[in-house]
């Protein structure tokens, strides 16, 4: 037992005389018809775990216990076993393809309503396409070709490409209306931050060949404790990370930052500053001010990782087109994938 979590690689450990049996936890969690799936060679509908501890109630400090992929994990009261027909047919309209708006457009396909979505990307995912580009994310790819899967196999109408509008989505006349328009980056107003040089977090992950050797991550959330420890472990660039809390990545849970700070201790070339800020931006350094004392890191770059913003405004544009209107995901508030998979399955079931 153990992030074993493909039928193939369960096989391989028999078949090598190292083990007699595998057993399952979290990766039955995520998915209780794993095993029927794997005997039907159905294995790209096996909704796979992203070793996420969420379903741990030790790692979670027994608060917002529940399983990123199964909505219905700690929710069976209210969320059935199994998708029933709507009797009435409605036409959907889902505006967002990240993972909320995926979720949403699956569910409501599944019930038998038409179904149209809207991304104005080249590519379906949302935050999944950037965050599965990463090398520690493994288990977020499996889970973003998983939903690709699902989508190219429903009758869906994809409109890739394309920003939705009011005008657009009013002339469809839909019956209900999925706002999933996610969020946005911020950028605070520090001295220097329109330079060249510096780069949003997405943009870093997009465009790793724009990074030079020295890297200066203002930010140490999630995101950019995960960039700073895979630059620096990976990549081999000098990385300092610049965080104004006390704590990295206070957002993840207490077994995630175990791991993380163990990977973060690996890491020769990371540098983290705690209880820091960010005074300006030069063209080749960052001030820092620390316990009242500045100091000037030289940099090639420096990437903002100050959280994000959801794109509200964006998502109240849609509404008074049809009484059945709905925001999910992150441009109600940003969060977790397991909130985005939770609010697109649980509000198409009521569609």
């Amino acid at each position: 037992v153990g992030a074993v979590l493909s039928a193939k690689e369960a096989d391989e450990l028999i078949a090598s005389n190292k083990v007699d049996m595998v057993a399952f936890g979290r990766a039955f969690i995520a998915d209780p018809y794993w095993p029927r799936k794997i005997l039907e060679n159905r294995e790209e509908d096996v909704v796979p775990c992203l070793r996420c501890l969420q379903c741990y109630h030790i790692s979670t400090n027994r608060r917002n216990v529940g399983c990123s992929v199964n909505p219905r994990y700690t929710n069976e009261d209210f969320i059935p076993e199994t998708i029933t027909p709507a009797t009435i047919k409605k036409k959907v309209v889902v505006i967002g393809g990240g993972p909320a708006g995926i979720q949403a457009a699956l569910t409501a396909s599944q019930r038998g309503h038409e179904v149209i979505l809207f991304e104005q990307a080249s590519n379906l995912g949302g935050q999944l396409v950037n965050v599965a580009k990463e090398h520690f994310k493994e288990d977020v790819q499996r889970f973003h070709q998983y939903l690709l899967d699902q989508i190219h196999k429903s009758e869906i109408a994809i409109h890739l490409n394309e920003k939705a509008t009011p005008e657009i989505v009013k002339a469809l006349a839909p019956d209900t209306i999925v706002v999933a328009v996610g969020a946005s980056q911020i950028k605070l107003p520090i001295p220097g931050i329109d330079q060249e040089m510096v780069l949003d977090a997405i943009s870093a992950i997009k465009e790793p060949e724009k990074l030079g050797a020295n890297i200066v991550i203002i930010g140490g959330g999630t995101i950019g404790a995960e960039i700073g420890l895979e630059l620096s472990l990976i990549d081999n660039k000098n990385v300092t990370i610049i965080e104004l809390g006390s704590e990295l990545a206070p957002q993840g849970n207490m077994l995630y930052k175990v791991a993380l700070n163990q990977k973060v201790k690996l890491a020769e070339t990371l540098t983290v500053n705690l209880n820091s800020s960010c005074q300006k931006i030069t063209d080749n350094s960052v001030v820092i001010e620390k316990d009242g004392i500045l100091e000037e890191i030289p940099c090639d770059n420096v990437i903002y990782c100050t959280g994000l913003k959801a794109n509200s405004l964006m998502a109240e544009s849609f509404y008074g087109i049809t009484p059945d209107t709905v925001t999910i995901g992150d441009c109600v508030n940003p969060r977790k994938i397991m909130e985005a998979i939770y609010e697109g399955h649980a509000f198409a079931l009521n569609i």
